[in-house]
């Protein structure tokens, strides 16, 4: 499953634990989605935007849509 994430936003603190759950992880200097990342911690899953209250919670919920 491929995750995409802007190097800004707070997702980066956990990258390396999706990486180290099999994700397929892209970094970008910038995903054109500004607003939303100076709001959440989000990521782009197979093209599709996803938000979280927290880096953790995120990475939760993207653990539990692998495993389904």
């Amino acid at each position: 499953m491929l995750i995409e994430l802007c190097e800004a936003n707070e997702m980066m603190t956990v990258a390396k634990m999706l990486e180290d759950a099999h994700f397929e992880v892209m970094t970008y200097s910038c995903l054109d989605r500004c607003v939303d990342c100076a709001n959440a911690p989000n990521a782009l899953v197979e093209g599709i935007y996803l938000e979280g209250h927290d880096p953790h919670q995120l990475l939760t919920l993207l653990l539990e849509i692998k495993e389904s």
